[in-house]
């Protein structure tokens, strides 16, 4: 896609963010499950618009991070990009307990792309600027994904990125399963 230009996530740019994300297939996410502390229950009850202030409390704390590629001043697509140490829930679930253990692992935590904009470019001109953010932390060791698998997935069933996004970016499996693998790029060895 021409004229398309990936940047951080902002207060400058968190409208165009949220009208993104007030699409279909979000639920009114705001790119916060990985970060709600409680079960799928309540997060399920959860009214769009407490998520929505959650994101903006997190982004004005420093405490998430995230990329926006942009159209003109349309977003057309959005990367949740987080230590993994942030993602709580992440952590907490099978399949992703028990993975290797250090500070410097930075997770793909979603992937959207506005529809009638998908196909063209825009996920993979968004994770190679992650891929290049991550990459240029001293601290940061490795970027994972955890991309959903199945046969026939709708668009909006892949939320975390499809499989063959990361594989064409050089990511490798670091954890095998049926439906939920673990791939990660691995920048420098741990400390």
């Amino acid at each position: 896609m021409s004229d398309l230009r990936v940047e951080p996530l902002s207060a400058d740019n968190f409208e165009a963010f949220t009208t993104l994300h007030d699409g279909p297939g979000c639920a009114g996410c705001y790119c916060m499950y990985w970060h709600y502390p409680q079960d799928n229950r309540a997060w399920q009850m959860e009214p769009p618009a407490s998520n929505r202030a959650a994101k903006l409390a997190l982004l004005a704390d420093g405490a998430t991070h995230g990329l926006l590629a942009m159209h003109g001043s349309l977003a057309v697509g959005s990367l949740q990009l987080e230590p993994r140490s942030a993602l709580k829930k992440l952590t907490a679930r099978m399949p992703y307990r028990d993975l290797p253990q250090h500070d410097g692992r930075w997770s793909v935590g979603c992937v959207l792309v506005r529809e009638g904009h998908r196909r063209q470019g825009v996920a993979r001109a968004l994770l190679r600027a992650a891929i290049d953010h991550v990459r240029s932390l001293p601290s940061a060791v490795a970027l994972e994904a955890y991309p959903r698998l199945g046969d026939d997935l709708r668009d909006e069933e892949q939320w975390t990125g499809p499989e063959s996004l990361f594989a064409r970016e050089g990511f490798t499996v670091l954890r095998e399963h049926v439906q939920y693998p673990v791939l990660v790029l691995q920048l420098r060895e741990a400390p």
